[in-house]
């Protein structure tokens, strides 16, 4: 019986020859004994995305830094508010220095009963 569906052995005489040669692709590149031509691009994009990552790392690090900075001035200047609003109110609220303040304007205090006024509509 016969095998009718094996390939023969052909003598390699027969085959056509081509020479493959990676020299010629990669010999004009720096990194030629390292890395074939075809993979520059890619590690191109690689390097860039990680400038990228360490830029924005280094950003986000710094800006973290200003907001904590600007919140202790924040802090700084709300206490220095209370405090002069503090001053200001114990010293200009007491009634006899606004009396005191209102004599030269022409304004006396009141002594006698507060009264309401009322307005009819359209008098104005």
């Amino acid at each position: 019986m016969e095998n009718r569906f094996r390939i023969e052995n052909r003598p390699a005489g027969n085959l056509p020859k081509k020479k493959i040669s990676l020299d010629k692709e990669v010999e004009s590149s720096p990194t030629a004994p390292y890395v074939p031509t075809r993979y520059i691009p890619y590690l191109l994009f690689w390097a860039a995305l990680g400038v990228l990552y360490i830029s924005n790392a280094h950003y986000a690090e710094r800006m973290v830094r200003e907001t904590a900075r600007l919140e202790a001035e924040v802090e700084n200047h709300r206490a220095d508010y209370a405090t002069l609003r503090a001053q200001f109110d114990a010293y200009t609220g007491k009634e006899s220095e606004i009396a005191e303040k209102a004599k030269p304007l022409g304004l006396e205090e009141g002594k006698g009963k507060v009264q309401k006024l009322i307005i009819r509509k359209g008098a104005y």
